[in-house]
């Protein structure tokens, strides 16, 4: 399979995103040394919340000034209590998530960092287990997607994962894998999504930045250069 690169998944550097009505959750983390409220820059406006210790910090960051602490072992986390929200419903059609993420030696062997927490078949989730970054939806299907990724702390990763039709891509760092596993419904549920952690501790260890996600686009089904600037917002 060739790879082309499509310059056109994240807007014109300094410009707007062309899919950003489709933006759900947008979460830079520029809110203050210490906040542990988060705006929510998409239009969804979800009220997110740092739990368990969890902060923005401007001690560190990949745009902007500021990140989600959710560094060392523990239940750090942003919350979004909201989570049956429609923005997180993608039933059959296309999405992205994506986040940065830097590892600071913090977390366990499965480092979370988007766990929507639903009980039963419909649960999925981005974490590193095992030194590889998977995509999980907990139907039948299980694990969709397995990627060898190193951690090196403090180097920053772009985390993507696209669905176009019933094909999914995984991307680190601007390199894509796909697979199709066939139609699969995912649905939102009615716990809270969490970023950074899970509902059993798997706390990433580290810090999050620029998290978006996008219902309705899946942005990276082919190689690309990661964004050397934060998400447009508009």
């Amino acid at each position: 399979m060739s790879f082309i690169i499509n310059p056109y998944v994240f807007g014109p550097p300094g410009g707007t995103d062309p899919h950003f009505v489709n933006v759900t959750l947008l979460l830079g983390f520029e809110d203050g040394n210490g906040a542990t409220t988060f705006d929510d820059e998409s239009a969804t406006n979800f009220a997110v919340t740092g739990q368990g210790g969890g902060i923005a910090t401007t001690a560190v960051s990949k745009f902007g000034g500021g990140c989600l602490d959710v560094t060392g072992t523990g239940a750090k986390r942003a919350e979004i209590a909201q989570a049956a929200n429609a923005g997180f419903d993608f039933a059959g059609g296309d999405f992205t998530i994506e986040c940065w993420a830097q590892w600071s030696g913090g977390g366990n062997n499965a480092r979370h960092l988007i766990d929507d927490n639903q009980s039963g078949t419909s649960r999925f989730l981005l974490r590193y287990s095992n030194s590889n970054l998977r995509w999980e939806f907990h139907t039948s299907a299980g694990l969709l997607m397995n990627r060898n990724a190193t951690l090196t702390s403090g180097v920053w990763m772009h985390c993507a994962v696209s669905r176009v039709g019933t094909n999914f891509y995984l991307a680190i760092d601007g390199i894509v894998s796909g697979v199709n596993p066939g139609a699969l419904t995912i649905a939102s549920g009615t716990t809270a999504l969490y970023i950074g952690n899970s509902t059993n501790g798997d706390q990433w260890g580290g810090y999050i930045d620029e998290v978006r996600f996008t219902k309705g686009v899946g942005r990276y089904t082919a190689n690309f250069t990661p964004p050397a600037a934060a998400f447009p917002r508009s």
